[in-house]
């Protein structure tokens, strides 16, 4: 449940009659201890397993406040036990589990809700009805700015500094919401661009500016973590243009009862709109609605099949600021015909007659990865980058029962993301990394020169420009680990493994990023072609001497 869910417990269920706590469930026993300790629950109210909680308590709903990853199979369990479920933002990571969680719900008829908080104050309902109701007359521009600065505190960096996009999926998402409660629409498209300045304590991208088109709508966003200027509420601050005048939301400070809605008609005089008052608001508002849902048997307002609009707009924005290969024109330069080209290039010229190579892309049917295809495989090369959440789950499971089945698989760089490498490896597959501006030297060491993928490579492979990747890599140990990476900022990195996966074999290499040329380097062409025929049994041991040890200089590989 951790700090969130013991604020929820502390907070606001208290002053929710509706609703009667009955138990804490957290599998981290230290985390119990702290509940213990703030709360002082009665021993039988204290859980280390959800499922022991159930049997023994018989609730009629779950609150889950755990971490992003809890998130699809706490309230999956919840579901099946019978339990209706509210549920924290994002409530999944992929769209796809998102859809998969909605329709159990309603086949069981049990009400699904996520806590999208922000909504349930007066400013946002208030600038909902003037858009509604066409008092100023048809809105054409939006105008957000959310601006925060967040470093490091005294115990070090808080979760939102470790996540891989910590503006766009923890924090946008709210102002994204709003703006589908308000404009009382689906966004049509988003352009969106992220970065992260190198001396800030976020991993991920912590600025962001977006451009976003509504029917008949367009919205200018920008939003940040690491802001110069002056804080604005959590909400961020509104300027809403219409056709005969002006609206402004903003608030006098990060409390949103406080907030003001100014009407700036043409020619007239500036107005405060009389905000409607509300009985709860914030999370107390959305525990009000999920119990009221319960009660009536209706669908609530942010129900999960309702928020899978916010959470498609929110894979939207994240696909747009990290699909480089078609939208870029650095990359494009660097790969005029796609990424693809050189990694088949490479594996034509080492593997020459022997393959035969078919490319197959995100946008195709299937992806280009039908039943036939697949059967006509006998080692898939997989890399993405930003859009590892648009692979359809059936072609992923399609793709791992060959796997197992016998088909190797080479992953490269990005793909340790994507959705087969996880299926395949059963872990997160996060990892450590850096993408400053120009990249910075990698150096790839052949740790088991005897191993078939490390056949004609030099020792080590030097990348003049690459993207840092770090440890600690969420992978279960390496059946064999063919190399290690350094870098200039000192980091190691796990960069080839394989694994055997049933009948099946699969290689990690994690060389490669569409912002440097790497994968036009013949060295690292040869690696990848080592991996293809190494996951494919068609590689013989690597038995040529080589001068891999002895006294050396320093620097005597640069």
């Amino acid at each position: 449940m951790g700090a969130h869910g013991r604020n929820w417990a502390r907070r606001v269920i208290p002053d929710v009659p509706e609703v009667e706590l009955v138990g804490y469930v957290d599998s981290n026993p230290y985390a119990l201890d702290i509940v213990r300790s703030e709360i002082q629950p009665p021993a039988g109210m204290v859980f280390e397993s959800l499922q022991e909680a159930i049997s023994a308590l018989r609730p009629e709903a779950l609150l889950n406040t755990t971490a992003l990853p809890g998130h699809v199979p706490v309230t999956r369990a919840a579901l099946d036990a019978g339990l209706h479920v509210l549920l924290e933002k994002p409530f999944a990571p992929t769209l796809g589990a998102a859809h998969e969680l909605v329709d159990v719900a309603a086949h069981a008829g049990l009400v699904l809700m996520i806590s999208q908080n922000y909504r349930y104050f007066h400013a946002p309902r208030a600038l909902a009805a003037i858009v509604r109701e066409g008092r100023l007359g048809k809105l054409h521009e939006v105008s957000i700015d959310f601006r925060r600065y967040s470093m490091a505190g005294p115990s070090g960096r808080g979760r939102h500094h470790l996540e891989e996009q910590p503006l766009l999926v923890d924090m946008s998402i709210h102002h994204f919401d709003l703006l589908r409660l308000i404009v009382g629409a689906e966004p049509l498209r988003i352009y969106c661009e992220s970065w992260n300045p190198k001396w800030t304590d976020f991993i991920g991208p912590s600025a962001t500016v977006a451009s976003i088109t509504f029917d008949g709508v367009v919205v200018g966003y920008r939003g940040s973590w690491v802001s110069a200027g002056p804080l604005t509420p959590w909400a961020g601050e509104w300027r809403l243009e219409f056709e005969h005048g002006e609206v402004v939301w903003d608030s006098r400070d990060d409390d949103m009862s406080h907030d003001r809605v100014m009407i700036r008609p043409r020619g007239g005089r500036a107005r405060s709109v009389a905000l409607a008052p509300m009985e709860r608001t914030g999370g107390w508002g959305t525990l009000t609605e999920f119990a009221s849902a319960i009660r009536s048997g209706r669908e609530p307002e942010t129900s999960g099949r309702n928020n899978l609009g916010t959470v498609a707009f929110v894979a939207a924005a994240v696909e747009s600021a990290t699909v480089h290969e078609q939208r870029d024109a650095s990359v494009k330069k660097l790969y005029p015909e796609g990424m693809h080209a050189p990694i088949v290039e490479g594996i034509k010229r080492e593997l020459g007659e022997s393959v035969s190579v078919r490319v197959a892309t995100l946008e195709e049917p299937e992806h280009g990865l039908s039943e036939t295809a697949l059967a006509e495989t006998d080692v898939l090369t997989w890399w993405g980058h930003g859009a590892h959440d648009e692979v359809d789950d059936r072609v992923v499971e399609r793709v791992h029962a060959r796997v197992v089945d016998g088909m190797g698989i080479v992953v490269l760089h990005s793909a340790h993301y994507s959705k087969i490498f996880r299926r395949l490896m059963g872990t997160t597959c996060s990892l450590r990394w850096r993408s400053d501006a120009g990249g910075e030297r990698a150096v790839i060491w052949t740790v088991n020169p005897g191993h078939p993928i490390a056949g004609g490579l030099p020792q080590p492979i030097v990348i003049p420009h690459d993207e840092m990747y770090g440890e600690y890599f969420d992978i279960p140990p390496p059946d064999e680990l063919v190399f290690i990476t350094s870098f200039e900022g000192g980091e190691v990195f796990r960069s080839g493994c394989c694994w055997y996966r049933g009948n099946g074999r699969v290689a990690y290499f994690s060389a490669g990023d569409q912002e440097y040329p790497v994968y036009h380097q013949p060295e690292v062409q040869r690696a990848i072609a080592n991996c293809v025929a190494w996951a494919g049994g068609a590689a013989r041991p690597n038995d040529v001497p080589s001068a891999r040890t002895g006294n050396s200089k320093r620097n005597w590989y640069m």
